[in-house]
């Protein structure tokens, strides 16, 4: 229910391209999670006005050291079978998570958690 979670949107507004930016925080209180997601928007008036998104960075974080260590579960998918969970403990370096098709689909899914401590 709405009095289990809190969000905060934050606008952004490109005049000169005509495109606004949402971004979405959602706090859930009684799982302490945090969700984030980007809306896009073309505010241009006429058919003329298309945008060709090439590319959109999502998110960047970074974490104080903590004595258990960070894991990072992540759905996979195959032919004929459900999504399953990856979990990989977390140590230095960059994670990133695409598709060469240019969209996320039954092979790919944008989805992934990171917890402190093995997960449950």
């Amino acid at each position: 229910s709405k009095s289990d979670s809190s969000t905060l949107v934050v606008t952004m507004e490109d005049r000169p391209s005509n495109i606004e930016v949402d971004i979405v925080y959602v706090v859930f209180h009684d799982y302490n999670v945090l969700t984030r997601r980007v809306v896009y928007r073309n505010k241009g008036e006429s058919v003329d006005d298309d945008i060709v998104l090439n590319k959109a960075s999502s998110l960047s974080l970074d974490f104080e050291v903590d004595a258990k260590p960070f894991h990072l579960v992540h759905l996979l998918w195959s032919w004929g079978r459900d999504r399953y969970g990856e979990t990989t403990e977390l140590s230095h370096g960059m994670r990133s998570f695409g598709s060469t098709r240019g969209v996320s689909g039954h092979q790919q899914s944008p989805f992934a958690a990171i917890t402190i401590g093995t997960p449950r």
